[in-house]
């Protein structure tokens, strides 16, 4: 997850100024306007297309530079091909040939983070919308940087200072929260010590002191230590509650340890439980829509008891002002009963339509009413739409999206940064709510399951991308490899507690390659500025350090563990590409260090489409060719490990500067973002040799910049459950990944090519020239692929494509195109992926590429 995003959470206790140091720290590069390159020429800004937005006759300036097509002929001679189109402009022919000549053995298809579950917004993405199902406790993990003048009995806490607490907030940690708790000191002179939290306290100078119950050696300043607690009752405002749980008693054959407890209201209207979904429409875009709509046969089934035979209880399910889709009073009985109800949700009756700004925006409810005066208790409760087939824990909905998309890695990059491996394997009714930040005291997260997520990328083809959490013990790291990689032959529980789930073959003969990343963006400071406070090394030695001796208890577990299905990852940071040289110094244990290369500045320029588009189109190429990714690489190359660069996010991040809303949010969603987001992806692919590849990420609607104003990234689905539309984003991967298979083979370019020169702005730091024709092909035995890329804004090109072989008569092709390159698929679906058939293949093959645009073809050699 990208550290703005993060960020977010953290504005009310450190404000704007800590959300701006961490974007500069996080995405900021060396200005290289200095290096120029020789046969650079810039030309105009505006030769690439009209000034303004959405006001220009785009169809009609398309329409006026349409090409008809060549036919097909066997071997074509330059003076059958037209010189000049119907608007009198002499047209070019740029000629790729396909080779055999691999550049990139195994080359993935594009893939994508998933994120974590919401139920406020658009990531509803389980089955059951409810979260914490089972009503059970809390996990709390957090990594900390000692004070230089810890003892061997206290460890003072740098980067946090108890005068910024706010009990009634949730800000900060009180005294006594990680009493009972463990701890290890990860990294420094007193690594290896672990032992009990005997008291939490608050230092006169305003530190947090963690009292230990043992004497040892002292940690040094900037040590690292790891806390971890399990907190009793429920997660609620601002922290944990005791009263609403009961730990002694649970409905039969329950893998939880407590249930609710349901207590009479002193006003009937009260309810005794109560949830709020679907909310972000109302408290914080509200230009957006609906997120989840109620519609089709839906189920609600539960476990109760009463406290007297014929207590009562009402279960309520609605939209508020709109309509009720259950609404269930059921009579107990002392002992547990399991309660089902089934009801088919008309459609209309929640209601699909436009909201003004300043009408209310009615949210989803959830509530649970004692009637009769009497206690009662729940357990184990679902919700959900009846109807779905795939057989994971996730919606029918995502799983048919990421169906349709293909990816070739899918990450687990969601709220698990605090969970222990135990409550990460769990299932639905015994797992725990998470929290990791030192800042906060609520552990309100509810995270899918690492064996839910496997089950997941074994159900849609992907490859797994899990991020470990930075917190667990050696112990724990020998129990993922036995969970993973161990046969469930009774001499391994953990191996049987995944048969148990419905895994009996070893993850590793489901999957060629597991990813695994120690961590997420580990490099950062550890402190209040930083998004992941409470899961950062700070730097690259200490998170070389640690990384390098967790994956080595891997690699150390045994006769199971085979290294060629894993990859090793390590997180780097490509705002600073020497922290790729510190990762490389201080570990040897991992494979790969993979970047996030966010993209889409408007930080100078934003007048016309070539200012806008300009840029986004070419810095790619710069990045290669002298940015911090090739930067990066270098430095990998350089320390002579073999290690690889991945990608483990890459999207817009159009969040900075003055460019006016409207602007920007043309920008982020636009037709021309879904021709750039699978561009950088290839030519980091063909440039730098990068295999693994995810965008981020498949849902949020918007992001809020923390001044009212919300920018339409980072989500690739503008959302699941209301509208379902792709924004193109996602339907540029989702094209491209049909061309992807096997190898990745050199092309090669001759003919009349045309090209421009990209002024340096925008983050484009020295003028770089571009061909405006792209290409990219994949071989795998006899099948292959290409893809097209079209980078004029203005202008069609002409393509013959020769292939390497004799070819098969049909093949398929696509398209991806559009009228402008600012239209969107927010309101309405305007970009599509056009697909059609060739009947009759020829050795030479002429396409016309639309200005800004996307064309991809499939074919098999003749047999």
């Amino acid at each position: 997850m990208n550290r703005a995003n993060q960020l977010a959470r953290l504005k009310p206790a450190f404000g704007l100024a800590a959300t701006l140091a961490v974007v500069v720290c996080a995405y900021g590069q060396i200005d290289y306007s200095g290096v120029k390159r020789a046969n650079a020429t810039p030309i105009s800004p505006d030769s690439h297309g009209a000034k303004g937005l959405k006001q220009r006759d785009s169809a009609a300036l398309a329409a006026s530079s349409r090409v008809p097509e060549i036919r097909q002929v066997d071997e074509p001679i330059d003076n059958q091909i037209p010189l000049f189109g119907p608007n009198g402009k002499a047209l070019s022919v740029t000629y790729v040939n396909v080779t055999d000549t691999v550049i990139l053995p195994g080359a993935k298809r594009l893939g994508m983070n998933l994120g974590a579950r919401e139920i406020y917004g658009s990531a509803q993405i389980m089955k059951n919308i409810l979260p914490n199902p089972g009503f059970e406790a809390a996990e709390y993990g957090t990594l900390f940087h000692t004070s230089g003048d810890s003892t061997g009995t206290n460890f003072f806490q740098e980067f946090w200072d108890t005068s910024w607490n706010v009990d009634r907030w949730g800000i900060g940690q009180p005294e006594g929260f990680w009493d009972g708790g463990t701890y290890e000191v990860m990294f420094g002179q007193a690594k290896g010590r672990t032992g009990q939290i005997a008291h939490f306290s608050h230092s006169a100078d305003n530190r947090n002191v963690f009292g230990l119950a043992d004497d040892g050696t002292a940690p040094a300043y900037l040590d690292v230590v790891s806390a971890r607690k399990t907190l009793e009752g429920i997660a609620g405002y601002p922290g944990m509650e005791l009263d609403p749980v009961d730990t002694t008693t649970t409905r039969p054959g329950s893998p939880g340890t407590q249930s609710f407890h349901l207590r009479p209201q002193s006003e009937t209207w009260e309810p005794s439980y109560a949830l709020y979904m679907d909310s972000f429409w109302r408290d914080s875009d509200r230009t957006a829509s609906k997120m989840l709509i109620v519609e089709g046969p839906w189920r609600l089934a539960f476990w109760a008891k009463g406290q007297n035979n014929g207590t009562q209880i009402r279960f309520e399910f609605r939209r508020e002002g709109e309509g009720t889709f259950f609404n269930e009073t059921v009579t107990l009985s002392t002992e547990w009963q399991r309660f089902e109800f089934n009801r088919l949700i008309p459609v209309g009756q929640d209601k699909r339509r436009d909201y003004t700004a300043d009408e209310y925006h009615p949210l989803l409810v959830f509530r649970v009413f004692a009637l009769t005066g009497d206690d009662a208790w729940m357990d184990d409760i679902e919700l959900y739409r009846s109807d779905q087939s795939n057989p994971t824990a996730f919606n029918d909905t995502l799983v048919g999206k990421l169906k349709e998309l293909r990816p070739g890695v899918l990450r687990d990059w969601g709220n698990q940064l605090g969970s222990s491996l135990d409550n990460q394997l769990a299932e639905p009714f015994a797992r725990k709510t998470l929290g990791w930040r030192p800042h906060s005291q609520n552990p309100s997260e509810f995270s899918y399951s690492l064996h839910e997520f496997l089950e997941l990328c074994k159900e849609v083809g992907s490859e797994p991308w899990y991020v470990i959490p930075p917190i667990w013990t050696h112990d724990e790291m020998v129990n993922l490899s036995e969970y993973l990689c161990a046969p469930a032959d009774g001499a391994h529980p953990y191996a049987e507690y995944r048969a148990a789930l419905g895994q009996v073959e070893p993850w590793t003969s489901v999957f060629p390659t597991i990813h695994l990343e120690w961590g997420n963006e580990m490099w950062g400071s550890g402190s209040g500025t930083d998004p992941f406070f409470g899961a950062s090394a700070l730097g690259g030695q200490r998170l070389g350090t640690m990384a390098n001796e967790r994956f080595g208890i891997m690699r150390d577990y045994g006769p199971y563990f085979d290294p060629s299905k894993f990859n090793f990852i390590i997180g780097g940071q490509v705002g600073w590409p020497g922290r790729q040289e510190e990762i490389e110094r201080f570990s040897s244990n991992h494979n790969t260090v993979a970047l996030a290369p966010y993209f889409g500045s408007l930080s100078t320029s934003w007048g016309s489409d070539s200012e806008i588009f300009g840029p986004l189109l070419a810095k790619p190429f710069y990045e290669t060719e002298q940015g911090n990714m090739r930067h990066s690489v270098n430095y990998l190359d350089d320390a002579g490990q073999g290690t690889r660069a991945a990608i483990y996010e890459i999207n817009f991040h159009t969040t900075g500067g003055d460019v006016p809303l409207d602007i920007r949010n043309d920008f982020v969603t636009s037709h021309a973002g879904g021709v750039a987001m699978p561009l950088f992806m290839l030519h980091y692919m063909k440039e730098l040799g990068v295999r693994e590849l995810c965008a981020f990420q498949a849902l949020q609607h918007s992001f809020n910049r923390g001044n009212g104003e919300h920018v339409r990234i980072w989500g690739c689905l503008r959302d699941l459950n209301y509208s379902g539309r792709k924004r193109p984003t996602w339907l540029g991967m989702e094209l491209v990944n049909k061309a992807i298979r096997g190898d990745m083979v050199q092309t090669v370019h001759t003919g009349k090519k045309t090209a421009w020169t990209q002024p340096a702005i925008n983050s484009v730091y020295s003028p770089t020239t571009v061909d405006h024709v792209q290409s990219y092909a994949f071989k795998d035995a006899s099948a292959y692929g290409i893809v097209l890329f079209n980078l004029s804004l203005t202008d069609q090109q002409r393509v013959r494509i020769t292939f390497p072989t004799t070819v098969g008569p049909v093949a398929k092709q696509w398209r991806l195109e559009s009228a402008s390159p600012h239209d969107d698929n927010e309101s309405s679906e305007v970009v599509k992926i056009q697909a059609s058939t060739v009947t009759k293949l020829r050795q030479h093959h002429y396409v016309t590429l639309q200005p800004c645009s996307i064309y991809v073809m499939t074919w098999n050699q003749a047999i």
